[in-house]
């Protein structure tokens, strides 16, 4: 976590998004969903579309920032754009809802 760390203060943005996971899933023993959300922004920031992905599914549920489900299609949608099909199929369901957009089969 330190040498990730150290990285990811550089913007490395491998490092950041591995920062974001680690916190999100408690590697090491510490786990911090508000640390992982603002590591996966970084990354996100930058254009790493996993961490995109990632940072508008927290969005979706509420997990480390307030639910917002415009924020989340805004940071679905960079990922789907980059290609991402995990995301391609998560901005589909949420037109199909109407989450975030106006509802569209």
């Amino acid at each position: 976590m330190e040498w990730f760390r150290k990285a990811a203060e550089q913007g490395y943005v491998l490092a950041q998004k591995n920062l974001g996971t680690a916190y999100e899933h408690g590697v090491a023993g510490i786990k911090d969903e508000k640390q992982a959300a603002d590591w996966y922004r970084k990354a996100a920031e930058q254009g790493d579309k996993e961490s995109q992905f990632q940072l508008g599914y927290f969005y979706t549920i509420g997990r480390g920032v307030s639910q917002d489900d415009a924020l989340a299609v805004e940071w679905i949608r960079k990922s789907a754009e980059q290609g991402l099909s995990q995301a391609q199929s998560k901005l589909g369901y949420l037109y199909l809802k109407g989450k975030g957009v106006s509802q569209n089969d």
